[in-house]
């Protein structure tokens, strides 16, 4: 139901579905062949049949902008606990000089995507858990960021034969 108020009180209504109006007008269809659209006419809603020219080559769609996801490096990984998964980590790094909202963020493991949230300021360090890893995967297995949108920008691959309790450092030139 849209009600339409005019200083606090009530003077229409236009209802669809299987919603009832006192006013009594007939509902709004909800059917897509139908194209009805309301209309607001001095005192009432009225619906009629809309189809709008809408040109294609006239919409001008801004360029998405960049992700802040895409600038977040791995640091360190540890899967190969000792008592509990809880123990697993990832760290990740942010290398700008401004702080990322993490929150259109993700990793992303064995078809399993982990949101982030929070900030990482600039050039810090944030460690996520509650990721589940491979205690130690019989062959390479890869960890990606991404973002919400299902863009991956970058991937670590944590290979075999990780010692139980040993956290893997990735050093990068540029840090």
């Amino acid at each position: 139901m849209l009600e339409l108020y005019y200083d606090g009180v009530k003077i229409d209504e236009l209802c669809w579905g299987k919603i009832s109006c006192a006013n009594q007008i007939a509902k709004f269809s909800t059917k897509p062949d139908d194209n009805y659209s309301a209309l607001r006419i001095e005192n009432s809603f009225e619906s009629a049949k809309y189809y709008p020219a809408i040109r294609a080559d006239a919409i001008e769609i801004p360029p998405a902008p960049p992700s802040d996801c895409e600038q977040l490096r791995f640091s360190e990984l540890l899967s190969y606990y000792s008592d509990s998964s809880d123990e697993q980590f990832v760290e990740l790094y942010n290398p700008t000089d401004t702080a990322i909202n993490l929150g259109s963020c993700s990793l992303i493991y064995k078809k399993k995507i982990y949101p982030l949230s929070g900030m990482i300021a600039a050039h810090a360090f944030y460690a996520h858990r509650g990721i589940v890893l491979t205690k130690n995967p019989s062959s390479s297995a890869e960890i990606s960021i991404g973002d919400t949108a299902g863009n991956i920008y970058t991937s670590l691959k944590h290979p075999h034969g990780q010692r139980k309790n040993t956290s893997y450092a990735l050093f990068d030139d540029d840090n």
